[in-house]
């Protein structure tokens, strides 16, 4: 089976050029929901359908949908929230330089919505498919789900059991595809002290601050390469240099294989949360946001195997399974007990950073490899 890959990937290069340069940060529901008018407008143009599905807080969710077929659906999957906040990358948001495009999200995970785009295009028109496919986009991926909360975890579930497998368009790389994850479990500390003059009064004072540099230090050394990392961050205390600070938080980012070790890492950290080092100091351990790992299946393995007969057909490289530590929406699509394979987009640098890019280049090959295996199914 052939189709030309290579002039599909001329349209969508333009047409990822104009969604790299509207700037989509997680909490901004305004700049997704202009994202998602401008990727709605530019598919109904391209004979897809489509739905829209309205959020009050998070940006609104949006389905594409294309061909027909007395089949499950093949199922596609991206994010449309990137994480740097709006004027971060200048007034050249999307810079164009050859087959490079510098912008946000531009590969994680913009990338990953036009390469699903192509390969749903082609297979409408591909003769005896007998599978519709679908688009589903996300909006606070980065945030694990945090604004759209479990409606949007349940969008997510219930549309991918509808599908006979899944290909997540998060960054791809030359020689693997993620077939698992880490589940990530995001906690805030927030610490009460007693304050006092900082220097009259010092010894009257219970520091905060000081309190909670013991509990990073212990909730740190919990971390191991076997089991969880737990990695401290965004430290917040004090109000002038000549006081005893009474309050003071900070985040704990946990990652984790399995549920049963996340609910363990919670359960440390609340015992660290709870005992006091130094005297007159309370804290409150808050769960800001909880998303399960995605755990290897023997069904997305058998779709990695798919992949990996697909490449060989095209004279590529064998692809290895991976496991990665950064969490992704394909842990919901995993849930619903649906075949799940993570890191279909084309190739980029420098994710989560001003720097970041895509490869267009790779957008060709990328959707051809998917485009066969998607006819293997």
């Amino acid at each position: 089976m052939s189709y030309d890959f290579k002039a599909l990937a001329g349209v969508y290069k333009e047409f990822l050029r104009d969604v790299i340069a509207i700037e989509t940060p997680s909490e901004n529901k305004a700049q997704i929901d202009k994202l998602v008018t401008c990727i709605k407008d530019f598919a109904e143009k391209r004979g897809f359908e489509t739905e829209r599905i309205p959020f009050e807080k998070a940006g609104d969710y949006l389905i594409l949908r294309r061909g027909k077929g007395s089949k499950k659906p093949v199922m596609f999957m991206a994010h449309l929230d990137t994480v740097h906040p709006v004027g971060s990358f200048g007034e050249n948001t999307a810079r164009v330089d050859g087959d490079i495009i510098y912008g946000p999200g531009a590969s994680d995970c913009k990338g990953g919505i036009a390469t699903s785009m192509m390969i749903m295009e082609a297979l409408s028109e591909t003769a005896g498919f007998d599978r519709p496919t679908l688009l589903l986009l996300t909006s606070d991926e980065e945030i694990s789900c945090r604004l759209s909360g479990e409606r949007g975890k349940n969008t997510i579930i219930e549309t991918a059991k509808t599908a006979c497998a899944v290909f997540n368009g998060e960054p791809g790389w030359s020689d693997r595809f993620v077939t698992a994850r880490k589940g990530v479990m995001g906690l805030k500390l927030k610490i009460h002290g007693v304050a006092a003059h900082a220097g009259n009064g010092y010894f009257n004072g219970a520091s905060a601050v000081r309190e909670a540099a013991y509990k990073i230090i212990d909730i740190e050394s919990l971390s191991s390469k076997e089991g969880c990392t737990f990695n401290c961050s965004l430290l917040r205390g004090g109000t002038s240099g000549n006081s005893v600070p009474d309050y003071c938080e900070f985040s704990v980012d946990v990652r984790g294989l399995t549920l049963k070790a996340l609910d363990g890492a919670f359960e440390a950290v609340g015992k660290i949360a709870e005992n006091a080092r130094v005297t007159g100091t309370t804290c409150e351990l808050c769960l800001l946001s909880r998303r399960p790992p995605m755990e290897e299946t023997a069904g997305s393995l058998d779709l990695l195997s798919k992949i990996n007969e697909a490449a060989e057909k095209l004279g590529q490289n064998e692809y290895a399974p991976y496991l990665s530590a950064g969490g992704s929406d394909a842990c919901y699509t995993t849930m619903a007990g649906v075949p799940t394979v993570c890191c279909c987009g084309p190739f980029g640098s420098y994710q989560h950073s001003v720097r970041e890019s895509v490869d267009t280049s790779s957008l060709a090959p990328r959707a051809e490899l998917l485009f066969e295996t998607s006819l293997l199914l």
